[in-house]
């Protein structure tokens, strides 16, 4: 089994140096536990399995739709795509969460467009309303930026656990290759969500604080993606 630390202990650590108040309004959004960083199909077995109101039959409508706006997304076609995306009918926080993850997975799997994606998720930001989180009693609204901050602060934290027990050489290396670019897509959309103004400056800091912490005995895909979030970011961070 090889493990391909993401950032878990360093983010708590530089978490500690000025993200308290995030971590604590990212808690009061964590209604999808870690669904945001699993593919798509996964994250709607969990969604199916809470049973929320209007999870049951409705996804595979609201899919097709969703996808029907991303589909041959690019540049030159964005306001189109704009519109169709802000123009679906999101009426509950299920829904909400199932367009979330559906642009998400998207632009992981697609970083040449995270630019376009984030600019799809500004506009979602600001046209889908916000729903109460009945799954706690702190009667705080879901938004979709809250949604996107989640993930983004899950997919920083997990740690990619590779398994290769039982592959052969050829199947282990296509295993690791294929966690590696997924990581380098999940960094590159991060970065293109702060860009857009999405994440706060804060949690940028925290994420790259958290790459820096290791100098010594840094991963080899650390740091690829640290080169990758710098390469992405860098024009708008500049303390």
């Amino acid at each position: 089994r090889a493990e391909t630390p993401r950032g878990d202990a360093k983010l708590r650590d530089a978490g500690a140096q000025g993200t308290s108040a995030l971590d604590a309004r990212v808690e009061s959004t964590r209604i999808v536990d870690r669904a945001h960083v699993q593919p798509m199909h996964e994250s709607l077995k969990l969604l199916d399995n809470r049973g929320m109101p209007g999870c049951r039959g409705f996804a595979s409508a609201l899919l097709r739709e969703t996808a029907s706006c991303l589909n041959n997304i690019s540049p030159e076609n964005i306001h189109l795509s704009r519109h169709k995306f802000c123009s679906m009918n999101v009426g509950s926080t299920a829904d909400l969460i199932v367009v979330a993850n559906f642009v998400v997975d998207k632009a992981v799997a697609e970083p040449l467009f995270a630019s376009v994606y984030a600019d799809l998720c500004v506009a979602g930001a600001a046209k889908f309303a916000e729903f109460l989180d009945t799954s706690t009693t702190s009667g705080k609204p879901i938004t979709f930026k809250e949604l996107l901050i989640n993930w983004c602060k899950e997919a920083f934290e997990s740690k990619s656990d590779v398994e290769t027990e039982g592959l052969t050489a050829r199947e282990a290396m296509r295993a690791v290759d294929k966690d590696k670019t997924r990581a380098l897509g999940t960094i590159r959309f991060l970065g293109e969500l702060y860009n857009k103004g999405l994440l706060p400056e804060q949690m940028m800091h925290a994420c790259l604080r958290g790459f820096l912490l290791d100098v010594d005995t840094p991963e080899e895909q650390e740091l690829e993606c640290l080169c990758k979030l710098i390469m992405t970011v860098g024009k708008r961070v500049d303390h």
